[in-house]
């Protein structure tokens, strides 16, 4: 079959790619189970590797400021838009993370031009960025033809939420290929703490850039972050995944074919899968909870411009990672071998952030 076709991984041909890769890499194979032992597959962290996928978090990072903070208060403030739609379209990507799923399982199953992910992430990203990019022009429609604005807008917000939802589910698909199985936790913690970073050094730059603050200025704004979340995605996936992965290289446990609803029923009957997504929900309220308040808190109560409530997110994200660190060396014990800790000192630290936030704006205003 050609290259330039899609290529499904039958059972038959996926086992004997497996049985081939882990003669070259004398891993174990256990005939009885038909699967690999994982703790032979899994390698050291390649480190190199993981920094370079998590460039990825960068683009991730450049259109959140842009969008939850910078255009969510000019959408609020300057242009008058109703909170309550401006918060709907905020929210609207996590409302359309249903198809993650349904993307994580064809990725697996499926190859494009010889490859899994990268593919996916690509498409994904410029997606995203189109809709980024939809949003600002859709804005400036709105002073002069309100109907069409928001048209354009609530359209450039789904291409987003779909863009954002099918680049995440493979960024940590990817980073899962690529750690191996028992160095997935270090690597998602690494994606994590690379987004937040990227989180306060974007907001720094949108701070700095938007202190002469006009509408040319914004759409200016929103192009060359956008290139720059196409160039980061580039950089990210340049030789990350190798084509044909073999099974030392990406971490292949497979006993036979599950169909994608076999899965999911089987993901239905774990009581874990509900509490964690009882986590998940009172985590997401905390950490997006503000996301349509602050910044617009800021100007409207303290006067602060564009520039200044851009800081705002920037100091969020660093009262976040200091507050995942501190809590971390607090609460987890040695070795880190108790991983509820993490979530703990995660939901924890989103709290008492949020409890933060108007302290500190009536600082600044001071």
């Amino acid at each position: 079959m050609s290259q330039l076709e899609s290529r499904t991984l039958a059972p038959e041909n996926l086992t004997a790619t497996v049985k081939a890769s882990a003669h070259e890499s004398n891993a174990k194979y256990d005939k009885a189970t038909g699967e690999f032992e994982i703790a032979e597959l899994s390698r050291v962290i390649p480190l190199p590797r993981v920094l370079q996928i998590c460039l990825l978090q960068f683009s991730t990072a450049i259109v959140f400021v842009l969008l939850n903070s910078t255009l969510n208060r000019v959408m609020i403030v300057e242009y008058q838009i109703d909170a309550w739609i401006v918060g709907v379209l905020i929210g609207l990507h996590n409302l359309m993370a249903g198809i993650r799923p349904v993307i994580g399982y064809y990725s697996d199953t499926h190859l494009f031009f010889g490859y899994r992910r990268t593919p996916h992430i690509i498409v994904g990203n410029l997606i995203m960025v189109l809709g980024v990019l939809l949003s600002v022009h859709g804005l400036m429609l709105v002073k002069g033809n309100y109907a069409m604005g928001i048209t354009l807008i609530v359209i450039a917000f789904t291409l987003y939420g779909l863009g954002i939802n099918i680049t995440g589910t493979m960024f940590y698909a990817l980073l899962a290929d690529s750690a191996g199985e028992k160095h997935k936790a270090k690597a998602v913690t690494v994606g994590w703490f690379v987004l937040i970073f990227g989180i306060i050094l974007v907001s720094g730059m949108v701070s700095n850039y938007l202190k002469d603050f006009s509408d040319e200025r914004l759409v200016s704004l929103f192009w060359i972050g956008g290139s720059f979340a196409i160039l980061f995605t580039w950089l990210a996936m340049l030789g990350t995944e190798k084509r044909f992965a073999k099974a030392h290289e990406i971490v292949l446990s497979k006993k036979d074919d599950v169909s994608f609803k076999v899965a999911i029923k089987t993901l239905l009957a774990n009581k874990t899968v509900y509490e964690f997504f009882l986590f998940m929900f009172i985590t997401v309220v905390a950490i997006q909870g503000q996301d349509v308040i602050l910044e617009p808190f800021g100007a409207e109560i303290f006067g602060m411009s564009v520039s200044e409530t851009a800081k705002l997110t920037q100091l969020w994200g660093m009262g976040t990672m200091l507050g995942i660190l501190t809590l971390g060396l607090f609460f987890c014990q040695s070795h880190w071998e108790k991983a509820h800790h993490v979530f703990r000192l995660r939901a924890v630290g989103y709290r008492v952030l949020a409890g933060l936030c108007v302290p500190c704006c009536r600082c600044w205003a001071l």
